[in-house]
Formats: structure tokens, sequence, C-alpha cells
């Protein structure tokens, strides 16, 4: 076990804070029974409604963990040379049966294959050569001035969010794993299965969660 996953787990049920291990590091306990060798972090999720980051933030910086950083819903630790620590917070989402956790953001397809093509142009060696080069450099303009523009509009990303049946996250359990009581969800086979598919006990080292989670949820915005 990493030595920042057994630390932080006792530190949660010393204080009675209602976490539960998700994502890579639940597939991992559950599937492997032990945390998946190739994973570079620790997930803890948390309802946004039982407690406050700033809770989280001075719990963890007074056991001498470092942020190394927040973004979206999660907020991430480092110490020494263990595990990352990702701390997901997790939310109703409006007009539906799901929590999620808004976990970063990806850019918009159309928009980068237009970039792409003004990118393109200063490779071309074709008869115009000196005329796509002349077209390459006012385009890079236009087109740093565009990115500015459309990541300052909220136009250049789309927001993406694990998300999980509400109803599944209702219960919870303790397992004991080498010496240590970890709480996970009751029906966690079920989350399992809903965030990385059937196939969800074949190990796959080559995984982008964003693309390969079929839980995942993709927005044109920020999810609040």
């Amino acid at each position: 076990m990493d030595q920042n996953f057994v630390e932080i787990i006792r530190l949660l049920n010393n204080e009675k804070i209602s976490y539960w291990v998700c994502h890579g590091t639940l597939l991992g306990l559950i599937r492997d029974n032990q945390l998946i060798p190739w994973d570079h972090d620790i997930d803890i999720g948390i309802f946004r409604q039982d407690i406050r980051k700033t809770t989280i933030i001075d719990l963890m910086m007074s056991n001498d963990y470092k942020i190394r950083e927040q973004y979206c819903d999660c907020i991430t630790f480092t110490k020494g040379d263990g595990r990352q620590v990702d701390f997901n917070f997790y939310s109703l989402l409006p007009k539906s049966n799901l929590v999620y956790t808004h976990q970063g953001n990806i850019p918009r397809p159309r928009v980068t294959s237009f970039l792409d093509i003004i990118a393109k142009l200063k490779k071309y060696k074709g008869k115009s050569v000196y005329i796509a080069k002349l077209l390459h450099y006012s385009l890079n303009l236009f087109q740093n001035i565009l990115m500015k523009l459309l990541k300052k509009s909220g136009k250049y990303y789309l927001a993406v969010a694990y998300t999980t049946p509400e109803n599944l996250l209702t219960e919870f359990d303790y397992i004991q794993i080498s010496g240590v009581k970890i709480r996970v969800p009751s029906e966690y086979e079920s989350v399992l299965e809903y965030v990385y598919g059937s196939d969800w006990k074949i190990p796959k080292k080559e995984f982008f969660w964003a693309a390969d989670c079929q839980s995942t949820l993709v927005s044109k915005s920020r999810f609040r």
C-alpha cells in the first residue's frame, strides 16, 4: 500500500469525514485487491454539501501535505514520495438523478480542427510557398488572438465530468485491505460498471478517462 494512501484513509476515518474511494482507486481495490500499479493518484470522493473545501485544505496542510493544484471540482495534494491525493467534490446535477464532479476541460474539436489548418500552412511546400508563408504569419497572429478571445468567452473548451447515479452513492460500507479500513459505496460493483463499462474487470494500461469512461458527461459550459 502507498504510504500516502494509508495515512489519508486513517486520517479521514479518525476525523469521521464522509468520504469514499472512487475512480481508479476504487477500481484497483475491488478488482485487484490493491492500488493499480500504473495509476499515479489516490481518488477520494466527497459530497460538496457535507464538508467545505477549506476544511479539507486545512486538514491536509496540518498533516504536511502541499497543494499541487486546484481545478474545477478537484484539489490535488502531494507529500514526499507517495502518490498524489485527489479530492473530488460531487454535487447533484440539476434536473437529473446523477451526481457529478467537474474534472477538467478539453478543447472543442471543431475549433481545434480550424486552428490546426492554420498551423499546417507553415508546412506547405507547393508552388505558392511564399504566399503560404505570408498567409501563415498573418493567420498565426489571427490564430493567437482568436484563441485568447475564445478562451476568455468560454467558447474554446468543453467541460468534462465524472457522473454516477445518485442512488448508487447513498449507502456505504468498509472493506479491509492490508489492515486498512476503507470506505466504499455498498454497491461498488454497480458503480464500477457504470463508470468503466461492463468490462471493468479487464485491466487497461492505455486509458484516458475523459474519452474511455462511459460515465463522463460533456457540457458546452461549466456545470453550474
